[in-house]
């Protein structure tokens, strides 16, 4: 017998959050379905149990959702929730986007039609959970951002509120606010923290895209700099340090500068470039173009006490300087304080243009020409040695006497006067000397 139902009421009254879907609208609920069942003639069914098989469709789609109740009518008059008892233990999931519709069948006959549409009672379900969206899922709205498993909220121009994150934001890295966690590739190259300052520590050549020493043929910069280390302080800008063998620091450019290094500032030991390496070349300049230089030291100041290179021995004292006007100062405390050596033979090892100034181990004498010789006592004279004699003065004699100088062993040389045949010798000369060693 053909059957009808007269719906009275389909009314949210319960919800459920446990199967809520924290990237969605969804949720899942139950609602409360109340009618009366009737014959084609328009009476009440007959007092009793009724089967109801309950379809939930999304509006245009297939059914979500399928429920299967037992219904006691009273004059056609029954009363069922909805969504808590699906086929297979199934629970109700609906979206708060989506427009839903009921069937119903009755004890095994046709599905009616037309199907009655849910109207907003689901929808309300997702929307109570939107309303409750603060403390889902274990997270809760805080605006203090001190709780744990707070969800931040943005401000009116979308971005994060720092000051409700407290710590848990890196703001500064030179202050390491919060944590910082920087990864490396590469055998040897770690990175450590010491003093609030961040150290890049190289034991050998790295891996990936950074190789220490620095090495790189993908840089291909048509102006500018490839590479540029700036200080604004008083310190160094860049120092290069190699403990083991190698170079600490090597550069190539087929045209300009390989290395070009400016300072203006003003502080006592300070250095704009400071290379130290304790086995083999600090710093090794080469050049393949024949009108450039392999290196250029320049000083722009026009002080007379500035310097364009200035070598410090370990005793912290100057040993080598070349002045901004050419100057050259070589400060020794061993012997062969400069040697110039050449290995082609009837070349000029040195070349010197325009007179040559000599400073080296000098005294004063004295030669009685009655005694026929004096002996020069002088720790520099060597059985090679050459010595100059400049006549300073001449007493008690009225011709010229030659002189002889000899040296021919360590520590001492003769100055001897050549006797003639005019008769004794008389007087004096009294000279300067100059030790030149070969």
């Amino acid at each position: 017998m053909k059957q009808t139902l007269v719906l009275f009421s389909a009314a949210l009254i319960a919800l459920t959050t446990s199967a809520f879907a924290q990237t969605t609208t969804d949720a899942s609920g139950e609602f409360s379905l109340q009618g009366r069942l009737t014959t084609s003639a328009g009476t009440a069914v007959a007092d009793g149990q009724h089967t109801l098989t309950l379809k939930v469709y999304a509006q245009g789609s297939s059914a979500v959702y399928t429920e299967t109740d037992q219904v006691t009518t009273v004059n056609g008059i029954f009363s069922t929730m909805v969504g808590d008892n699906g086929n297979g233990g199934a629970k109700l999931m609906v979206d708060a986007n989506t427009n839903y519709e009921l069937g119903v069948t009755v004890s095994g006959e046709a599905e009616m039609s037309p199907r009655m549409r849910i109207g907003d009672a689901l929808k309300a379900v997702a929307a109570d959970v939107a309303a409750n969206a603060n403390a889902v899922g274990g997270f809760h709205v805080d605006t203090t951002g001190v709780g744990a498993n707070a969800l931040i909220t943005t401000d009116a121009s979308g971005h994060l509120r720092s000051a409700l994150l407290g710590s848990s934001m890196v703001t500064s890295i030179n202050g390491l606010q919060g944590n910082v966690n920087l990864q490396l590739t590469g055998n040897g190259v770690s990175l450590d923290t010491t003093g609030g300052v961040l150290h890049l520590n190289v034991a050998g050549s790295g891996g990936g895209g950074l190789t220490f020493p620095f090495s790189s043929s993908l840089l291909n910069v048509a102006t500018g700099d490839a590479f540029t280390v700036t200080n604004t302080l008083g310190g160094t800008s860049g120092a290069f340090i190699n403990s083991g063998l190698g170079t600490a620091l090597r550069a190539q450019a087929t045209t300009g500068s390989a290395i070009s290094a400016t300072s203006s500032g003003t502080l006592s030991g300070a250095a704009t470039i400071n290379a130290q390496n304790s086995g083999g070349a600090a710093i090794n300049a080469v050049t393949n173009a024949s009108a450039a230089a392999a290196l250029r030291v320049e000083n722009t100041s026009s002080a007379s006490t500035a310097n364009l290179i200035s070598g410090i021995g370990a005793g912290g004292n100057a040993v080598f300087s070349v002045s901004g006007n050419g100057q050259t100062m070589i400060n020794s405390t061993v012997a062969n304080a400069l040697q110039v050596t050449t290995s082609s033979a009837g070349d000029a090892a040195l070349r010197v243009n325009g007179g040559l100034s000599l400073s080296g181990p000098v005294g004063t004498g004295t030669i009685d020409l009655s005694a026929g010789q004096v002996v020069i006592n002088n720790a520099y004279a060597k059985a090679n040695s050459m010595i100059m004699l400049t006549i300073t003065n001449a007493t008690g004699i009225t011709t010229a006497v030659p002189i002889r100088v000899s040296s021919q062993g360590s520590g001492s040389f003769t100055v001897s006067a050549i006797a003639n045949a005019i008769g004794t010798l008389a007087g004096s000369y009294s000279f300067n000397y100059l030790i030149i060693n070969q």
